[in-house]
């Protein structure tokens, strides 16, 4: 475990001093870390950072909400799965704006 967590770390402090080498570019877009600019990446990179500061604070490296609206989006998709009709009225989708795919 303490192997997989110090892994887990340093690859977090690469990807931290990838973003912020960006600052040193007038357009970061066209530096060698120009990739991190595009949306996926931005969003896996603040994924990743949301989850340090958390686990720096002593506090579950998923937040709470984000872990009740997975697992009901995962809870939906199996009863649609089953053929359970009654998952299609729960509006999950259209209270949180989320899709109901289910995640690969």
């Amino acid at each position: 475990k303490q192997w997989y967590q110090r892994r887990v770390r340093e690859e977090l402090k690469k990807q931290l001093k990838d973003a912020f080498s960006l600052l040193a570019y007038r357009d970061p877009r066209q530096s060698q870390m120009g990739y991190l600019m595009e949306p996926g990446q931005r969003e896996q990179l603040c994924a990743d950072l949301n989850s340090a500061m958390l686990e720096s604070h002593g506090l579950p490296r998923q937040p709470p909400l984000e872990l009740a609206i997975s697992q009901t989006k995962n809870c939906v998709v199996k009863m649609l799965e089953s053929g359970m009709g009654s998952g299609a009225y729960t509006g999950l989708e259209k209270q949180v704006k989320c899709s109901l795919k289910p995640q690969q």
